[in-house]
């Protein structure tokens, strides 16, 4: 479904695919997603069947998104995936506990406000590893492309043309009738 919206989003206004890096970001990251993320699991089966598909999912997103963010901002953290591993717990916790105290206070504000401690606490643990792994001065690589901007882009469109093939064909039986 996401790669639907960006398409049409991309139908609709040709010249966001070129300016909107939110758009190229996402596209990107939901492509390789759907390319590798089975692959990528297989291969991070060993930290159990919570922390693979967390892991795989976001590696696949790092790999799309890394000559986007390389290209435009000059910087590629190190720390991303471990991050993201070690934060992919709180979500659902956070999410889900927003929406309890969301519920609860259309119906009391006392418990709404017990409540509001799961998200809460989700949140602190989210800002704690955040603050962790963004201080540190070796987490963050910076590359100056400036003089090879060219021949970055003229790689990274190569890896998209290998990403959506892939994608084509591991989804081909999918399309056909």
């Amino acid at each position: 479904m996401p790669l639907i919206v960006a398409t049409i989003l991309a139908l609709l206004n040709p010249i966001s695919l070129a300016y909107d890096i939110g758009l190229q970001l996402s596209f990107l990251s939901v492509i390789c997603i759907i390319s590798f993320g089975k692959q990528l699991t297989r291969f991070f089966s060993f930290l159990g069947s919570f922390f693979d598909e967390a892991m795989s999912l976001t590696v696949a997103a790092t790999l799309g998104t890394f000559p986007i963010t390389l290209f435009y901002f000059g910087t590629f953290s190190l720390v991303g995936p471990l991050a993201n591993l070690l934060a992919a717990p709180a979500i659902p916790i956070l999410m889900y506990g927003g929406i309890m105290t969301l519920v609860a206070s259309a119906f009391s504000s006392s418990i709404a406000y017990i409540l509001g401690y799961i998200p809460w606490f989700a949140v602190t643990y989210l800002s704690e590893i955040i603050s962790l792994f963004g201080s540190q001065r070796w987490s963050l690589l910076s590359i100056d492309l400036a003089q090879y901007r060219e021949e970055f882009m003229i790689i990274s469109l190569g890896f998209l043309v290998l990403a959506l093939v892939h994608f084509q064909k591991s989804h081909q039986s999918r399309f056909t009738v």
